[in-house]
């Protein structure tokens, strides 16, 4: 339901993942008021572009073992083996790696 609606968006702050509607870039979640970026569904990153605060979050750990995005809702998915063929866990969208 989520991943399908560009209006709901999960909360990024573990164990929170409130579902929160909203279409604007900042949101502040209605649980944890906490702040997160409405278009890369990351922590709030103040005045850094989304690409770049993807970067900065992907450098370390997901960089390392190799974890992309989604294409279409944009969670973090690790290749481990197998095929190119990926299926999100999140929005069940199919692609190639």
């Amino acid at each position: 339901m989520v991943a399908t609606n560009k209006r709901l968006k999960f909360c990024p702050y573990p164990p929170c993942g409130e579902i929160n509607e909203s279409t604007e870039k900042r949101i502040q979640c209605k649980k944890c008021n906490q702040f997160f970026c409405g278009d890369c569904k990351t922590p709030w990153h103040n005045k850094k572009s989304c690409k770049q605060n993807m970067k900065d979050l992907y450098s370390g750990w997901a960089f390392d073992i190799g974890a992309n995005q989604c294409p279409k809702c944009k969670s973090p998915v690790e290749k481990n083996g197998g095929c190119p063929n990926m299926i999100c866990a999140v929005c069940n969208y199919t692609w190639c790696w």
